[in-house]
């Protein structure tokens, strides 16, 4: 007689027991808090290894810790084991992670910051004389305006230090065009010269009056010795505004 083969007997819930293992796992999971060994105190990597009892047995496993039981701390004579008061739980490890993460950031901005603010060289500036100009040419209101103008350096290697500039205009009606530029920087121990090759002047107005004056261009500095002579040979972009009557902003972006 050949005896039929024995089929599997499930659970009364009709699903295989790997299916109900995976659930029972799960739960058991879901309210367990999480912390690596690494994270306790005075962990030692352990050495484990493994003794088969007998064929149809399974394999024992120990570990020791230069004779200590796995994941006994070193630090006195007490056990911590997972579950104790210095657990960490997964939610509070990802917190730790994003507050290294978010402060790394913030370092980061900060010296990429710094190192831009380091190509930057800025000055006060105020006309030896109030900016006029003379006529040429037919056209109404075509001039040339030569501007005489002494700073104080307020940021850059020069720092301290004061200009001395002069630079020539082509002025109409809706603003001017540089024909020259260039000035001296003197300080203790250093002196640089710069030159502006380029520049555009524009006015702002406000109900009708020019209120701002702002110019734009690019320039060099041709020479520098002593604690600028790093300057020597660089060019830049520059920008300028008025702040006062006869008073102005200047600002050069080193490339």
């Amino acid at each position: 007689m050949t005896t039929a083969p024995e089929t599997a007997r499930f659970p009364p819930t009709g699903e295989p027991p790997v299916a109900v293992a995976s659930r029972s796992l799960a739960t058991a999971l879901s309210g367990a808090r999480f912390m690596s060994p690494l994270l306790q105190p005075g962990f030692a990597p352990c050495r484990v290894s493994a003794t088969s009892k007998s064929a149809n047995q399974p394999t024992a496993r120990s570990g020791s810790c230069d004779g200590m039981p796995p994941f006994q701390s070193r630090s006195g004579g007490a056990r911590r084991r997972l579950g104790g008061p210095r657990e960490m739980s997964y939610a509070t490890s990802l917190r730790v992670v994003a507050g290294v993460l978010t402060a790394a950031t913030v370092m980061l901005g900060a010296l990429l910051k710094a190192g831009a603010q380091e190509n930057v060289d800025a000055f006060s500036c105020q006309y030896i004389e109030a900016p006029t100009a003379e006529p040429f040419g037919d056209e109404e209101g075509h001039g040339i305006s030569v501007r005489d103008y002494a700073c104080e350096v307020t940021r850059g290697p020069l720092s301290g230090g004061v200009l001395t500039a002069r630079a020539v205009w082509e002025m109409d009606k809706s603003g001017g065009r540089l024909l020259l530029g260039g000035g001296v920087i003197r300080k203790p121990g250093a002196l640089a010269v710069l030159q502006l090759s380029e520049g555009k002047l524009e006015y702002v107005t406000t109900n009708g009056e020019v209120t701002e004056v702002r110019a734009s261009g690019r320039g060099n500095y041709i020479l520098a010795s002593g604690g600028a002579a790093s300057l020597s040979g660089k060019t830049f972009t520059y920008i300028t505004k008025t702040t006062a009557p006869s008073q102005f902003y200047f600002e050069d972006k080193r490339e």
